[in-house]
């Protein structure tokens, strides 16, 4: 479970820079700052980049001058060297295949998300064997990397193939199935992650839907964890502060006694806290 762990922590540093969870329900202007600090820019260099004042990059970033126009969001976007999307939060479709953010991959990621979220023991045939579990470990931590790199063209690619191989699995009643319900909760994650930064919310409903039933099977703390933080995450995102709340103290509640033994979980219980403060709001 230490990989888990470590999307724990990462989930919980990402409350605080602005990244993952707190991805789908930042500003324009959030966006735009978080994009700048990756490339280590102050205000000034990125201005100076797109031809505008300090004044009114601060402007722009602190939500006071939106962004009306496609043409200076693509202008940012190119100076960045991020996608439309992850400055917007809302689908966009490059005139070009070449600039495309992985949106070309969404249609097969959509497929592999719903046949991910049938019922256990639904039949879902498969040309190929799946691939062993030590393989698919490997490929998950690629992903990852992808991931943290922002190259969802490439990550939509590779997502589907290992959803594809673990619902073969966890559809299994063999020992490696909770091994592999691990791995689909960390896909699923990163499947949630790119589907909102690409606009397609109703994917990043789906991907939680079966995090949560991978941490319903193993049962194990960080697990739930994990899964109860995208929850609340796509709860806000619908601005819907009460069952984000719920949700929040429910997980809690839940991991509440093994807070001891894990400087994740620990972690995790404080941003879940943060997470219900913010219900309260």
């Amino acid at each position: 479970m230490a990989q888990v762990s470590r999307l724990i922590v990462e989930a919980s540093d990402g409350e605080r820079e602005g990244s993952d969870v707190a991805t789908e329900y930042v500003t324009q202007g959030q966006r735009i700052a978080r994009a700048r600090h990756r490339k280590g820019w102050d205000q000034a260099t990125l201005a100076e980049k797109v031809g505008r004042s300090v004044s009114w990059l601060s402007k722009v970033e602190n939500g006071r001058l939106p962004l009306d126009r496609m043409s200076v969001v693509g202008q940012l976007a190119e100076v960045l060297g991020v996608e439309v999307a992850e400055l917007t939060g809302q689908p966009y479709q490059h005139e070009t295949t070449e600039l495309d953010s992985g949106h070309a991959a969404v249609p097969a990621l959509r497929l592999a998300l719903q046949q991910a979220s049938l019922p256990s023991g639904v039949l879902v045939r498969s040309v190929n064997e799946p691939r062993p579990l030590q393989e698919l470990e490997a490929n998950v931590r690629l992903a990852e990397q992808l991931r943290q790199d922002a190259q969802f063209t490439a990550l939509g690619e590779v997502l589907p193939g290992i959803l594809t191989d673990l619902i073969a699995i966890t559809n299994d009643s063999s020992a490696e199935r909770d091994r592999a319900e691990a791995l689909m909760l960390r896909v699923c994650h990163m499947a949630r992650v790119s589907s909102n930064l690409l606009g397609h919310y109703d994917l990043g409903w789906t991907a939680v839907q079966r995090e949560l039933v991978a941490a319903q099977r193993v049962g194990a703390p960080d697990l739930v964890a994990a899964a109860s933080w995208d929850l609340c995450g796509v709860w806000l995102h619908e601005a819907q502060l009460d069952p984000a709340k719920d949700a929040a103290l429910s997980a809690i509640d839940q991991i509440e006694p093994h807070v001891g033994g894990s400087d994740a979980i620990k972690a995790m219980w404080g941003a879940l806290f943060c997470c219900e403060r913010r219900g309260l709001r």
